[in-house]
């Protein structure tokens, strides 16, 4: 099966900022790791050849250069692609992996977000089937919920028809509405 490129979803502008902050953290953690560890070897008077001095500045020279590239080429390659049979995710840095999800497999379905996310207003979908679990990040978050609910929509229907009965399968409106109405009592 052959995709085509405009068959894929791009994402949100501000999924690139976020992609930019996450990989700055990172990026800050592993700078500071290797920070410690030479001030220590500094403070400890070990005496270091050259070689080791220019390896620590190689080490953050290289996690700089990696903050500065990865979330251009992360969010160039990242695609997603949802139709009435299959979720697609091809995302990767140095590795390109897609991710196949048949929807009638798909058995739950969340909408979450971190922190960052949560910054700049971004949520991801979580389908989980029998074989795994398919996220697309860096959704907007009305983006994000809507896909879930259509999905949601998309597996009652499926469900019904295979004659598996869905009555006491709650749409996710539905299930907001009987837990505000749980707390309200």
């Amino acid at each position: 099966m052959v995709i085509k490129e405009e068959q894929f979803s791009k994402l949100a502008p501000q999924a690139r900022n976020c992609m930019r902050l996450a990989t700055a953290i990172a990026v800050a953690f592993m700078v500071a790791v290797a920070v410690i560890v030479w001030l220590i070897l500094v403070a400890e008077d070990i005496q270091m050849p050259l070689l080791v001095h220019l390896a620590f500045a190689a080490w953050c020279i290289a996690w700089i250069v990696y903050w500065f590239f990865s979330p251009a080429i992360r969010y160039r390659r990242y695609r997603y692609l949802i139709d009435e049979e299959k979720i697609v995710v091809r995302e990767g840095m140095w590795f390109i992996t897609q991710d196949f999800a048949p929807i009638e497999r798909i058995h739950q379905i969340a909408v979450k977000s971190g922190p960052i996310d949560r910054v700049y207003g971004l949520a991801k979908v979580v389908a989980t089937t029998a074989g795994g679990t398919v996220t697309i990040r860096f959704l907007e978050q009305e983006v994000a919920e809507e896909i879930a609910h259509s999905l949601q929509r998309t597996v009652r229907y499926i469900l019904k028809q295979q004659g598996i009965s869905v009555e006491n399968i709650p749409l996710e409106d539905e299930a907001a509405t009987v837990d505000k109405e749980a707390d309200n009592d």
